[in-house]
C-alpha cells in the first residue's frame, strides 16, 4: 500500500490559517492542509503531539511553535490526472 493510499483519519479544523490535520500512527506521518490548498507532510511525529494539536485552542500557534521548526515537511504536490484516450 502506498503512502497516499494510507488512512490519514483527515479532521477539519477550526483555524484562519489551516483547513485539515490528519494523522498516521503506524508511520508516524502529520498531514497538514493549509486554508491556501497546499499540503504538508510532516514525519517522525508522535501521537501524542498529533493529540496536543487537535486539542490546542489556536492550531496556527501550535503549528509555528510545535511542529514546523521541529520536524521534517515536505510539501505534497497534487498528482495530475492525464486523459486517456480510447
Amino acid at each position: 500500500m502506498s503512502v497516499g493510499e494510507r488512512d490519514f483519519g483527515t479532521k477539519g479544523v477550526s483555524s484562519s490559517f489551516i483547513n485539515a490535520v490528519g494523522y498516521n500512527e503506524e508511520i508516524r506521518e502529520l498531514r497538514v492542509t493549509f486554508k491556501n490548498g497546499t499540503k504538508w507532510r510532516y514525519f517522525d511525529v508522535a501521537p501524542e503531539k498529533y493529540i496536543s494539536f487537535l486539542l490546542a485552542d489556536s492550531k496556527g500557534k501550535f503549528f509555528l511553535k510545535n511542529v514546523k521548526p521541529n520536524f521534517t515537511g515536505r510539501k505534497v504536490e497534487e498528482e495530475k490526472k492525464v486523459e486517456q484516450k480510447t
